[in-house]
Protein backbone atom coordinates (compact mmCIF):
# COMPACT_ATOMS: atom_id res chain seq x y z
CA UNK A 1 0.00 0.00 0.00
CA UNK A 2 1.17 3.52 -0.78
CA UNK A 3 -0.12 6.45 1.26
CA UNK A 4 -0.40 10.04 0.02
CA UNK A 5 -1.02 12.73 2.62
CA UNK A 6 -3.88 15.16 2.02
CA UNK A 7 -1.43 18.06 1.62
CA UNK A 8 0.53 16.11 -0.99
CA UNK A 9 -2.67 15.22 -2.89
CA UNK A 10 -3.71 18.86 -2.93
CA UNK A 11 -0.29 20.01 -4.11
CA UNK A 12 -0.12 17.39 -6.88
CA UNK A 13 -3.63 18.24 -8.10
CA UNK A 14 -2.88 21.96 -8.02
CA UNK A 15 0.24 21.55 -10.17
CA UNK A 16 -0.84 18.83 -12.59
CA UNK A 17 -4.46 19.49 -13.41
CA UNK A 18 -5.75 16.33 -15.12
CA UNK A 19 -2.32 14.78 -15.76
CA UNK A 20 -0.70 12.16 -13.56
CA UNK A 21 2.58 12.09 -11.68
CA UNK A 22 4.62 8.97 -12.52
CA UNK A 23 6.77 7.49 -9.77
CA UNK A 24 9.23 4.78 -10.80
CA UNK A 25 12.55 3.25 -9.85
CA UNK A 26 15.74 3.05 -11.86
CA UNK A 27 18.73 0.84 -11.13
CA UNK A 28 21.64 2.85 -9.81
CA UNK A 29 24.71 0.58 -9.68
CA UNK A 30 26.29 0.38 -6.23
CA UNK A 31 23.79 2.81 -4.75
CA UNK A 32 20.74 0.66 -5.45
CA UNK A 33 17.61 2.32 -6.82
CA UNK A 34 16.87 5.93 -7.67
CA UNK A 35 13.39 7.43 -7.42
CA UNK A 36 12.18 9.03 -10.65
CA UNK A 37 9.32 11.55 -10.80
CA UNK A 38 7.88 12.39 -14.22
CA UNK A 39 4.77 13.95 -15.71
CA UNK A 40 2.49 11.32 -17.24
CA UNK A 41 0.09 12.75 -19.80
CA UNK A 42 -2.85 10.72 -21.05
CA UNK A 43 -4.11 7.37 -19.85
CA UNK A 44 -1.95 5.07 -17.71
CA UNK A 45 -0.68 1.83 -19.28
CA UNK A 46 -2.71 -1.35 -18.72
CA UNK A 47 -0.18 -2.78 -16.23
CA UNK A 48 0.27 0.48 -14.25
CA UNK A 49 -1.06 0.99 -10.74
CA UNK A 50 -2.97 4.24 -10.17
CA UNK A 51 -2.87 5.62 -6.64
CA UNK A 52 -5.54 8.11 -5.51
CA UNK A 53 -6.25 9.02 -9.17
CA UNK A 54 -3.05 11.13 -9.17
CA UNK A 55 0.07 8.93 -9.16
CA UNK A 56 0.98 6.22 -11.69
CA UNK A 57 3.44 3.45 -10.75
CA UNK A 58 4.69 0.76 -13.12
CA UNK A 59 4.39 -2.91 -12.22
CA UNK A 60 8.19 -3.34 -11.77
CA UNK A 61 8.47 -0.52 -9.22
CA UNK A 62 5.31 -1.22 -7.22
CA UNK A 63 6.62 -4.11 -5.04
CA UNK A 64 9.65 -2.02 -4.00
CA UNK A 65 7.48 0.99 -3.12
CA UNK A 66 5.06 -0.91 -0.88
CA UNK A 67 4.72 0.98 2.41
CA UNK A 68 5.83 4.32 0.93
CA UNK A 69 4.33 7.53 2.29
CA UNK A 70 4.27 10.47 -0.12
CA UNK A 71 4.24 13.80 1.70
CA UNK A 72 5.22 17.43 1.21
CA UNK A 73 8.00 18.97 3.32
CA UNK A 74 8.34 22.70 3.81
CA UNK A 75 11.59 24.46 4.61
CA UNK A 76 12.34 28.15 4.93
CA UNK A 77 13.59 28.24 1.37
CA UNK A 78 11.23 25.95 -0.56
CA UNK A 79 8.67 23.16 -0.53
CA UNK A 80 9.38 19.74 -1.99
CA UNK A 81 7.75 16.34 -2.24
CA UNK A 82 9.28 13.51 -0.23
Amino acid sequence: MITITEIAKDRISERLGKDFLRLSLSGGGCNGFQYLWDLHEGKPNNDDFVIEDRIVIDSFSMPYLHGTIIAVSYTHLRAHET
